[in-house]
């Protein structure tokens, strides 16, 4: 993680500010986009120098990551950066203390003794409601070659949808401080590398070590504009108006309240900002095939995921082939062109989450007038899911939305 981090980070739990005993720090190469100071860190950083104009000037920000380290809040709760991200779950520390343990010594006997403290305790709320699909997606997006493409689309056609989700130009881009809401297999991250604008993005899964090495590969230039964070949605670990741009595709439905999930991802979003989400669709579901699945479902949510994976494979041939048949038989590309390996994500996608609710576009609506946005239109729309855009009016009133459970 890099400093920068700390201007938009919080800790879920309070809601303080946090500091950071870095153990091992990297370096990292420099970005073409950052020059004259910009983007600026405002607090934490522990090399920038002071600027009248800039407060802190931070190129080396950019240019140094901490791989390994401690984060504080001011009510002592902890959180480990392993792999160069911050671990902001419940029982993160817990888990990570083993691979830390060497560093801990380095730690004020006072501060490492709270640590420690705190390891010995699970979050029952989190074990109850969130563990699944912790599990769940860690299983899947690990299931995927690293060359593989989520949903079918390559780096520029990913991109290309993402402009026309937030319904915007490339051009709109620099600057701009985004927040994807549940990046999964990375697609957005690496989509928007080289654009100038800075990413911070969260997944609850471990897919957020695929994709922090994705990008160190295919874009190390731009790998500094892209923050990567493991969190809840529903504990969101970002500052109020802290981002112009949210995005959440695909994710809000595997939530267990996905209203309360869309309105905490919106507290992070700034006035005047872009708010877009993307949810599984109610209009366009066949309701024999629906029923069927959510008959299967009673099963496999509860299948071992080597199980569950083993099954999806074996299924995924035959999926491969009524989509490449339904196309050529119709002339229509209603499905996207997907190897069998995607095709295998796409079962497991449907059959493992605990959690899978599906909106109308009136719904969803209704969600974005409830919070206050303006400007709402559906820019996104096919046989699986919806989505829908505005611009965000209403600020903060005071009192952050809390986790639904």
């Amino acid at each position: 993680m890099r400093y920068r981090l700390l201007d938009v980070l919080e800790c879920p739990e309070c809601r303080s500010s946090f500091r950071v005993f870095p153990f091992e720090i990297v370096s990292l190469p420099s970005n073409p986009v950052i020059k004259d100071g910009r983007p600026v860190c405002t607090q934490g950083c522990p090399w920038g120098q002071v600027d009248p104009k800039f407060k802190h000037q931070c190129q080396q920000c950019f240019c140094r990551d901490v791989s390994s380290g401690v984060i504080q809040c001011g009510q002592n709760h902890f959180f480990p950066v392993v792999n160069g991200i911050p671990r902001l779950l419940p029982n993160a520390m817990a888990g990570a203390v083993p691979l830390l343990l060497q560093h801990l010594n380095n730690l004020p006997s006072d501060v490492r003794d709270i640590l420690l403290s705190q390891t010995r305790t699970k979050d029952k709320n989190f074990e109850k409601y969130f563990k699944h699909t912790l599990d769940s997606f860690s299983s899947e997006w690990g299931a995927m070659r690293e060359s593989e493409r989520a949903w079918g689309r390559d780096i520029p056609a990913r991109r290309k949808l993402f402009l026309d989700c937030v319904d915007m130009k490339i051009e709109d881009l620099p600057g701009k401080k985004i927040l994807d809401a549940g990046c999964g297999h990375g697609e957005v991250e690496l989509a928007l590398a080289e654009t100038g604008a800075e990413v911070f993005a969260t997944d609850m899964s471990f897919s957020v070590d695929g994709v922090k090495d994705r990008l160190g590969k295919s874009e190390p230039a731009y790998a500094s504009l892209v923050h990567i964070v493991q969190s809840n949605i529903h504990k969101l670990p970002f500052k109020q108006e802290a981002f112009d741009i949210v995005h959440s595709a695909g994710v809000l439905h595997h939530t267990p309240d996905t209203f309360r999930g869309f309105e905490i991802v919106s507290s992070c979003l700034k006035k005047d900002g872009v708010g877009y989400i993307e949810v599984y669709s109610a209009e366009q579901k066949n309701p024999i095939a629906y029923a069927i699945s959510n008959a299967i479902r009673v099963v496999t949510v509860r299948l071992p995921h080597p199980v569950l994976h083993l099954f999806c494979f074996a299924g995924a041939p035959f999926l491969w082939l009524y989509t490449h048949s339904y196309n050529a038989l119709t002339g229509k590309k209603l499905y996207s062109e997907r190897t069998v390996y995607e095709m295998e994500l796409s079962l497991f996608d449907n059959f493992s989450p605990r959690y899978q609710y599906h909106y109308t576009t009136e719904e969803v609506v209704d969600w974005f007038n409830r919070l206050g946005y303006s400007n709402i239109s559906k820019t996104f729309e096919n046989k699986n899911g919806i989505g829908v855009v505005g611009t965000k009016r209403t600020g903060p009133k005071g009192v952050r939305p809390q986790d639904s459970k």
